[in-house]
């Protein structure tokens, strides 16, 4: 959709595309606040008795695996410490960051 919008010279079609984008886009942000709220509650609860684990590791059945990336970065600097998040697909085959 990206190329489509940079490229079509109809002012009608870019306009549909750049709204189906935004749109989008929303839906990837919500997705990464669920996503980013249910791997704090883990760590946090991993980090709860004291110093915790060097490293947070988190992982879910339910989260996408495109955005697994972005909830890294961010967890790693909710935690402070590297940070692992994984996306498992329905054969139990992880997608991690």
């Amino acid at each position: 959709l990206g190329s489509r919008l940079l490229a079509t010279e109809d002012p009608v079609e870019a306009t549909s595309i750049a709204e189906t984008l935004d749109r989008l886009n929303q839906e990837r942000q919500q997705m990464e606040l669920e996503m980013l709220a249910q791997a704090r509650a883990e760590a946090d609860a991993e980090l709860a008795g004291g110093t915790g684990p060097g490293i947070v590791v988190t992982a879910s059945n339910s989260w996408h695996p495109g955005i697994v990336g972005l909830l890294a970065s961010r967890l790693k600097e909710h935690a402070r410490r590297p940070a692992f998040a994984i996306a498992f697909n329905a054969n139990g085959i992880g997608t991690g960051s």
